[in-house]
């Protein structure tokens, strides 16, 4: 949860949450991947701003993977690391990038991971992050794309998701039970 304006947001990781099932995994190990994920987003970020990235040690092969991709495509930064807050739905989210890719008209949502396979949230978390930067008026592409970026530096992985009115569907239901239950 975030305050903003004294008022209080679900973030869009409270609303997946009940999707994702992390148990079976020590917490200790969980934060420290965690860790590991908000340093190559914060060095991506600075490259991005032309600051100096510092993606750490355990970091490095993944800053070095988006490097590659980048590299490659060439995309044009529209924004990145920014928070978006629907009033409407008490949410908010930071994505990672809003990019212009090669043969696009409008800008793509790009979202960074560091984890080991794509999760069955990451459609669901494309499609709320798509809402709330279109609930602003901005345009964005249906496609949505996640890049499962590699530890040992080599080219990442992409994952497209395309808009889907039912997973859209299924994003809104489940703020609503967040939302519900937290009565």
């Amino acid at each position: 949860m975030i305050l903003h304006n004294g008022k209080e947001y679900a973030r869009v990781s409270d609303i997946l949450r009940p999707f994702s099932d992390y148990s079976h995994i020590d917490p200790n190990v969980l934060q420290a991947k965690c860790d590991i994920g908000t340093k190559v987003h914060q060095a991506i970020a600075d490259l991005i701003k032309g600051d100096f990235p510092c993606p750490g040690q355990k970091g490095v092969g993944y800053f070095e993977s988006y490097e590659r991709w980048n590299n490659i495509i060439r995309p044009k930064v529209i924004c990145s690391e920014e928070r978006y807050f629907n009033e409407e739905k008490m949410i908010t989210g930071q994505i990672d990038a809003l990019m212009l890719l090669p043969g696009d008209d409008v800008p793509v949502l790009v979202d960074f991971k560091t984890s080991a396979n794509e999760a069955e949230t990451w459609i669901m978390q494309a499609h709320l992050y798509g809402y709330l930067v279109e609930k602003t008026g901005k345009a964005i592409s249906p496609r949505y794309v996640f890049l499962k970026l590699n530890k040992y530096g080599l080219a990442p992985t992409v994952f497209q998701y395309r808009f889907c009115k039912n997973i859209l569907r299924k994003c809104l239901n489940a703020i609503d039970m967040f939302w519900n239950n937290k009565k």
